[in-house]
């Protein structure tokens, strides 16, 4: 008699489910679109037969996610909760490891084999690269180190994997070595492919590699996910187990089957070879195969695919949809299909011709679908923002709630504009599975402090800060505030902690003593546990609010303080951790935040498990190579790209309660459904993404490589995953966007920006294909207000104004009060801009840019120099970041303790370190594009300059190493400051050279540079940057020097450079016969000799006033106190200036609203208009009384 639940379920099923429930007699393929019920129809097609008689061991059902095997599993159960047979409902891979873990004698493995994640994978991989020498790998050495590289590598390895092709078949079809064991020909032209040089020099090394991986793999007793059906097809070879698994399970079942490798479609073959008419059934959708990358083949259900052809299976189609709603549907189904293999060719929609493929919606819901273009990246994410408001507010057809909409995108990085732009108007969101990991606070808080017991310096005080300031620990936050200000003049965070902690326990002792319980104090820090065994004594003397740690806070914040004194409790042990294993040091740390984890189903104590998980990953695989507990030091250094590849291996759960907008990528919505959808970035290069390569091999390599291996004749042909043209890999993205789609249940909203970064960009084709237009931006309608139309009105030109005047007196005739109304909205004349009294600063110190700032504009000078206002573009210039790596770089070569400071050439290991620690992150800022191009500028720069430096001795190496030294001197009592690039104290007579570093690419010879800056004719120049140099040369007794840490001290243990540990010093200099010597960094070096030039110099120019090179122009000494004179007056006049007012130089080069653009020119335009018919001399009462008359400069 069949169960209550099942026959109701029976009844619910639709004609073309019914087919399928009483149609598995033999081998049978079902088409399942998308919302058309496989999940139930299998479940119910399973109890069916169990309710036949059918044994539940007997049947094995597998899928390909552990999220749809759950949810079949829990279906079938539901209909035989009482049942106690075994159940073989599971997923590919742990139906072959429960095989293995049965059968492992017959492949030779260990019973208690490790499962590899991904994760795992890559820091096995990792270590063992780590161990390799770079040398023995002459094509892929340069990067072996290299993450990215590690990843490529793994990556095919698994797709080796997946078409079961092992080291020895690999090297089997390579050619041997000529140096080795001798050409040979013929082996070498073996099926039609030959190698060349460079392709084979590649996969040699590859295939090392792989050796290496697999030895390292099975000395730890691991198996990664295709080493489970590699080896559960060896299972399958041997007759007994074959026969035993065939005669044990009578029905076989596949879901998603057109996610199938090759190498679980022959372990199918295997398992169902020479059985007569086999009840297997395999349920999928070739439309919705988006796991090529990984190396599922789409082409296996299609009508000439390798399941039809193998089992001569009955098609059964699941065309009834019940998700979408008829208008989303339809649009899907008019994506240009070209994909013959996968049963989709032909006509517009998909069909083959046989109707296996149409889809009819049933759903009954009301729809929409919208397609909006944007200007840019912003605005897209601002539309959509709006619109998702206006959706919860307003909705469409119906309101809808916050958790039925989501936003899915092709990329991770597409997430941040919109979720800044969803936090913006206050929609609340949450972030699928990888993102919400690493960003969460819990996960970056207990990061943070980590990296503070690892560090020193600095980087150890901002991590520390960044962690007491959490809201982790629950400490009072204007507290926290006041205490981190405090503890910034008192030498730090991590001293302070030391000093309040050590009070706190005097106290308790007191406490103790007397029964009271010490108070809060201002000098603490905050931790998230107040269960430190401070805490002790009882709480009685924390409401008398006694003592020294109760000094400034209320009696009721005793709780601030316990915690804080935990925290600091923490933080000493973790400081002394070193020595420690890294687990038993984060297993210390989160009894800090216990708190958190009181709900383990909670998002904060996920979080906290994930990143415990990751710890212990690592410390497994570490330990397994090294024979030893890794320890924090360990830990350290990659774990920034060990946190952010975890978190892109974690996988959405689903499992969380709060309700949000889901912000997730598409690949993360497969198996999902939501009432709105909108799909984002639909333009290209974007959605569709640039086509996929294989990077590792030269074009065509792989190609080659299929060609070889096919011709042994293997029992697995070689699938290539790369798409072989632009046309195959726009049907993979068209699969993807199928998958988008139809995720949609009411509403679908799809949207492209015309502009992504600087760059036009077209439509992704799929919006021509579906036949929808982009509808035009929305206007916003509402009323204006009267400051809103009287800015409208302001913008437009007087005649405009006037006509419009003229129409609303034609339209409002007699109506005086319109008449009126209209005045009212008149833009009124701006009064004249009043110009405020200044002073500068009693301590303000003129430099050369700011001088050079006054002759250009005196109120550029002012914005800059006094005020200090900053262009927020210059951070995020990348001429600038290119010019600030180069110096940083520069400085660390020849810093004092660099073992390049006296002459040794660098050689390119230490050149591409020293670009590592300290040219590469003043880049980080940049976009990919703009990075990759600024870091080969830079190399550039830098190979020129050490060779013309130690190679060609360009510059002599003096004494003292010299860089980046401040100085300050006086001149006509006003005090001056600026700092030298690099000093060298020459050794042969030659006087002193102040080197200054240009990363501009326009250069002076000597001669041009004297006439530019030191112009005959007197008067000072706008360009006084060298001849300023000069004269502090002549006037200053010291400079200010960074010294870097003692040696022998950990802060002193890394490689030479700036250090965050570097003290300033005072040191004594006089630099006598001085010359100024601008090198040109981004100029290629002379070619050949112009003397006094050597070959291989860096262009340059040198103003030598006494000493300098053959190459550099005298200074004339009665032309330079010229300078000197000028100079002077020039400070006098700037130190009278009240006013500061625009008076743009208009000079080629100059950086005013004359010439190039001012980035204060917004701030001046009611300045300039008022000034442009009146000469500054006749600006009366601005100047303050009895202020000396101020004359304008003659370069004005």
């Amino acid at each position: 008699m069949m169960v209550e639940a099942l026959a109701a379920d029976l009844e619910k099923l639709n004609e073309q489910q019914r087919k399928i429930v009483r149609g598995l007699t033999g081998p049978a393929l079902v088409l399942a679109g998308p919302g058309t019920g496989k999940t139930r129809t299998i479940a119910v097609l399973l109890g069916k037969l169990l309710n036949e008689g059918l044994r539940m061991k007997e049947c094995l059902a597998l899928s390909f996610s552990d999220k749809a095997a759950t949810e079949l599993r829990e279906r079938v159960l539901s209909y035989y909760p009482y049942g106690f047979d075994e159940c073989w409902i599971s997923t590919f891979h742990s139906f072959c490891a429960r095989m293995l873990r049965e059968q492992f004698h017959r492949v030779g493995i260990h019973p208690e084999f490790q499962l590899l994640t991904g994760f795992k994978e890559a820091l096995l991989f990792g270590g063992l690269v780590a161990r390799l020498d770079p040398a023995a790998f002459p094509v892929f050495g340069p990067v072996l180190h290299k993450r990215g590289f590690q990843q490529e590598v793994l990556t095919f390895i698994a797709l080796l994997k997946s078409n079961l092709v092992s080291p020895d078949d690999l090297a089997a079809v390579l050619p041997a070595d000529p140096g080795q064991t001798g050409a040979d020909p013929a082996g070498e032209r073996e099926g039609g492919a030959v190698f060349s040089p460079r392709v084979l020099a590649r996969l040699r090394e590859l295939l090392a590699l792989y050796r290496a991986y697999e030895a390292e793999r099975e000395k730890g007793n691991y198996l990664d996910f295709r080493d489970l059906i590699r080896l559960a097809v060896q299972v399958l070879a041997d007759p007994e187990a074959a026969r035993f698994y065939r005669e044990k399970f009578k029905v076989v079942l596949i879901d998603e089957f057109q996610d199938t490798d090759p190498a679980q479609f022959h372990l199918l073959s295997l398992l169902l070879e020479g059985v007569d008419k086999p009840r297997v059934m395999v349920i999928g959708d070739p439309r919705q195969s988006i796991y090529r990358f990984r190396g599922a083949n789409p082409g296996m259900m299609g009508k000439e695919g390798a399941f039809r052809q193998r089992f001569k299976a009955r098609v059964f189609p699941l065309g009834i949809n019940y998700r979408n709603a008829p208008v989303i549907l339809a649009a899907a189904q008019r994506l240009a299909w070209r994909d013959r293999r996968s049963g989709h060719a032909g006509e517009k929609g998909g069909g083959s011709g046989s109707g296996e493929e149409t889809l009819e919606a049933r759903s009954g819901r009301t729809g929409f679908v919208e397609v909006q273009a944007a200007a840019d990246e912003l605005a897209e994410a601002r539309f959509v923002a709006r619109r998702v408001a206006s959706l919860l507010v307003y909705g469409a057809h119906r309101r809808f709630a916050p958790d039925e909409v989501a936003i899915l995108v092709r990329n991770n990085y597409q997430i941040d504009l919109l979720s800044e732009a969803l936090r913006a108007l206050h929609v609340p969101f949450r972030i699928a599975a990888d993102m919400k990991f690493f960003r969460s606070e819990e996960v970056t808080t207990l990061i943070s402090l980590l990296k503070a017991a690892g560090t020193e310096g600095e980087a150890r005080e901002e991590a520390l800060r960044r962690a007491f300031a959490s809201p982790l620990f629950h400490l009072d936050p204007l507290w926290v505030q006041s205490t981190l200000a405090e503890a910034g003049g008192a030498g730090g965070l991590d001293p302070f902690l030391d000093r309040f902690l050590d009070r706190f326990l005097d106290q308790v002792v007191v406490a103790g003593a007397t029964g009271a319980e010490p108070a809060p104090s201002p000098e603490t820090s905050g931790r998230g546990e107040a269960d430190a065994p401070a805490a002790a004594p009882a709480a009685s003397a924390a409401e008398h609010g006694g003592g020294a740690v109760g000094k400034g806070l209320a009696p009721g914040e005793a709780e601030t303080v316990r915690r804080a004194a935990g925290f600091a409790e923490t933080w000493r042990m973790l400081r002394a951790a070193g020595d420690l294993p890294v687990t038993t040091v984060l297993a210390r740390l989160l009894l800090t935040v216990r708190e958190s984890l009181v709900d383990p189903a909670a998002p904060a104590a996920r979080h906290v498990f994930l990143l415990r998980t990751m710890v212990a990953d690592f410390a497994e695989v570490w330990a397994r190579q090294h024979g030893s507990e890794p320890r924090l030091r360990d830990l350290l250094p990659n774990l920034d790209e060990m946190l952010t590849y975890f978190a892109s291996t974690l996988e959405e759960t689903g499992e969380e309660g709060d309700g949000g907008v889901r912000l997730m990528t598409v690949h993360q919505s497969k198996g999902l459904e939501f009432p709105v959808v909108f799909v984002v970035g639909l333009s290209e290069g974007v959605f569709p993404v640039a086509m996929r390569e294989d990077r590792l091999l030269p074009a065509g390599g792989l190609n080659l490589l299929q060609a070889r291996l096919d011709a042994r004749r293997p029992a697995v042909p070689f699938y290539n995953p790369y798409p072989s043209d632009a046309e195959d890999h726009l049907e993979e993205e068209r699969r993807l966007f199928f998958v988008a789609m139809t995720r949609a249940q009411e509403g679908l909203v799809l949207t492209w920006p015309q502009r992504v970064g600087h760059d036009p960009v077209s439509p992704a084709p799929f919006l021509r294909e579906i036949g929808l237009e982009p509808q035009a931006a929305a206007l916003d309608e509402r009323p204006l207000s009267l400051s809103e139309a009287r800015v409208r009105l302001a913008a437009l030109s007087e005649a405009d104004r006037a006509a419009l005047e003229k129409l609303w007196r034609e339209q409002h005739p007699a109506d005086e009060g319109a008449i009126r109304f209209f005045d009212r909205l008149r833009p009124a004349p701006p009064p004249p801009p009043a110009v405020d009294q200044v002073r500068l600063p009693a301590d303000f110190r003129f430099t050369a840019s700011a001088l050079e700032a006054y002759l250009e504009c005196p109120r550029r000078f002012f914005f800059k120099h006094v005020l200090r206002v900053r262009d927020p573009r210059e951070a995020a210039d990348p001429s600038l970041a290119l010019g600030r790596a180069l110096h940083a770089c520069l400085e660390a070569l020849h810093a004092d303790g660099s073992p390049w400071a006296h002459g040794f050439r660098p050689p390119a290991a230490a050149l591409n370190e020293l670009w590592e620690r300290h040219g590469e992150p003043e880049l980080a800022h940049l976009g990919p594009l703009a990075r990759a191009g600024r870091r080969a500028l830079a190399r550039q720069s830098l190979d020129w300059y050490v060779a013309a430096i130690y190679a060609h001795g360009q510059v002599p190496f003096g004494g003292r190493p010299l860089v980046e030294a401040g100085f300050e001197f006086t001149c006509a009592g006003f005090r001056c400051a600026g700092r030298f690039d690099r000093v060298v104290e020459t050794p042969d007579g030659q006087g002193t050279w102040i080197i200054d570093y240009k990363t501009t690419t326009t250069t002076r010879s000597s001669e041009t540079l004297l006439e530019r800056v030191l112009p005959e004719e007197g008067g000072l120049a706008p360009e006084i940057q060298m001849p300023f140099y000069l004269l502090a040369a002549r006037h200053l007794a010291s400079l200010r020097v960074r010294r870097p840490p003692a040696e022998g001290t950990e802060a002193a243990a890394g490689a030479a450079g700036r250090s965050a540990n570097a003290t300033a010093v005072q040191v004594p200099a006089r630099l006598d016969r001085p010359a100024v010597v601008t090198l040109y960094l981004r100029k290629e070096p002379y070619a050949k000799g112009r003397r006094p030039m050597s070959a291989g110099f860096l262009r340059s120019a040198a103003l030598n006033l006494g000493g300098g090179p053959a190459w550099g122009c005298p200074v004339d000494p009665e032309r330079f106190a010229r300078f000197e004179a000028d100079l002077a007056a020039l400070l006098q006049r700037i130190a009278s200036d009240r006013t500061f007012d625009c008076r743009p130089l208009d000079a080629e080069g100059a950086s005013t609203c004359l010439r190039r653009a001012c980035e204060f020119v917004s701030f001046c335009q009611e300045r300039l208009a008022f000034l442009k018919d009146r000469p500054f001399d006749d600006l009366s009462g601005e100047a303050e009384p009895g202020a000396a008359p101020v004359a304008a400069a003659e370069a004005d």
